[in-house]
């Protein structure tokens, strides 16, 4: 039996873990490796990164159309 193709996925065959987005969940360290805080509601937006040098993209605002994101820069 053929698998449909499937959004996020860890594992395949007749289980129902197809769908369970913990493959996905590591965006959120490029996050947390910068201290970025983005909270719209209360028009916050910060970087406070707590290691030293650092560079990671910030994928929040990424434009996906065409494949580039800002990086955030900590030296």
């Amino acid at each position: 039996m053929r698998a449909n193709p499937k959004s996020f996925f860890e594992t395949f065959g007749g289980n129902n873990l197809c769908f369970y987005p913990r493959g996905i969940a590591i965006w959120g360290f490029f996050e947390a490796l910068s201290g970025q805080v983005i909270d719209k509601v209360a028009d916050i937006d910060k970087v406070e990164p707590k290691l030293g040098a650092v560079r990671v993209p910030r994928l929040f605002d990424a434009d996906w159309n065409a494949g580039r994101a800002a990086s955030i820069v900590h030296t």
